[in-house]
């Protein structure tokens, strides 16, 4: 059974909602409190640019190895990246209450689209 994707409809901007849907956001497989969202894989080089432009877009950077990049959102939300399979993550922050976890992923989800629009360029 695979797990269900995210609708990003709640409170969500139009090009939000478009970015989420393209990275085929969808919660994490072992995860019951929806605080692990995957995203579809992206390619290698994208992956590879993209946590310079999470940087540059005010996320901190919090990797421990350059083979798994954690890059940590303003608000606490984590995206974590896999340069080399272009598996993306986003881990929305403990604190956040249930009910608004989906929408903090689709936003971090459509702010991850439009960074991977530029960085695809």
């Amino acid at each position: 059974m695979s797990a269900p994707a995210a609708s990003c409809a709640a409170g969500e901007a139009a090009g939000e909602l478009e970015a989420s849907g393209a990275l085929g956001l969808r919660l994490g497989h072992s995860c019951h409190r929806m605080l692990v969202w995957e995203c579809a894989r992206i390619a290698a080089s994208a992956a590879l640019g993209l946590p310079e432009a999470l940087v540059e877009a005010g996320y901190t950077e919090g990797s421990r190895s350059p083979l798994v990049r954690e890059l940590v959102h303003p608000a606490g939300h984590s995206v974590v990246i896999v340069p080399r399979t272009g598996r993306v993550q986003i881990r929305v922050h403990y604190l956040t209450p249930l009910a608004a976890r989906e929408a903090a992923a689709c936003k971090v989800a459509g702010e991850l689209n439009a960074l991977l629009e530029r960085v695809s360029c």
